[in-house]
């Protein structure tokens, strides 16, 4: 996500950083190139993207404010030091830097802006977590070998002959006789999810079920699967710091979608 200056480091930087109106920001043979003219380029050229970018910025740092949260100054100094890092690899040695991330359009504050917008939008990520809602699934995975529907029906056929054993045997044992290898690692286990963060259909077999149990044949996206419930939240102390981290990761895109729709965005470019 590109978010180029938040609004907090806008107000911070002082007007008369800025060169204004017919200040001659550089001549050539006598000619005066004056900062009015950089800002009507600017805009020509570049307003679309600076715009966006600043609406991306004020969702996030709204969304914030709504839910009485504050920014983590200290991770967000944390994640442009690691931006600053990073960058700074491609630079050649001995070079300036803010120069040469100037020259790609990074320079110091629109890094500073990223990761200010990164964690902002990780925090309110973070609020979303709710460990007693999670569940430790694993599935028998049945992928038709084709799409044809002599491929599907065979697929089907397989789901619902797994689904039969289970009424016998355990979990475990039928996982490891499935057509399909991938499901025979771990007990076919996936991990812990929010039941929120599934297709409706998967999150619709598994919401009545606890630890032990398992759905019947689900068909979702293509391929049928029977869910297993390995675990009921919350997550063992040993566990839930890596099951919120691969929460977080999951669910960015879908927090900032959420919190987007919610503000009120009006452009009034022209």
């Amino acid at each position: 996500m590109n978010i180029l200056l938040p609004l907090a480091l806008a107000a911070a930087i002082a007007p008369n950083q800025v060169p204004q109106g017919d200040h001659a920001v550089a001549t050539v043979d006598g000619v005066a190139i004056k900062a009015k003219d950089v800002d009507q380029a600017l805009w020509d050229w570049y307003s679309s993207d600076v715009i966006e970018e600043l609406i991306f910025n004020q969702v996030v740092t709204g969304a914030l404010k709504k839910q009485g949260l504050t920014l983590n100054q200290k991770d967000a100094d944390a994640f442009l030091n690691l931006l600053l890092s990073e960058a700074k690899q491609g630079i050649p040695p001995g070079a300036d830097v803010e120069v040469e991330l100037k020259k790609q359009g990074l320079p110091k504050s629109r890094l500073a802006a990223r990761a200010a917008t990164e964690i902002g939008l990780r925090q309110l990520t973070e609020a979303r977590f709710k460990p007693d809602k999670f569940r430790k699934i694993a599935w028998l995975l049945i992928n038709p070998q084709g799409a044809e529907a002599a491929a599907k029906a065979a697929a089907r056929m397989n789901a619902e002959q797994a689904l039969k054993r289970l009424e016998t045997e355990p979990w475990s044992a039928v996982v490891k006789a499935s057509h399909d290898t991938n499901s025979a690692l771990r007990d076919g286990e996936i991990g812990w999810f929010d039941l929120a963060e599934l297709p409706k259909d998967v999150s619709d077999a598994l919401q009545p079920l606890t630890a032990g149990q398992h759905t019947d044949v689900v068909e979702s996206q293509g391929v049928f699967a029977i869910y297993h419930v390995m675990a009921v939240g919350p997550p063992s102390n040993e566990e839930i710091d890596t099951v919120k981290a691969q929460f977080v990761a999951r669910s960015l895109g879908k927090t900032f979608q959420g919190i987007k729709e919610l503000a009120k965005i009006e452009r009034r470019e022209e």
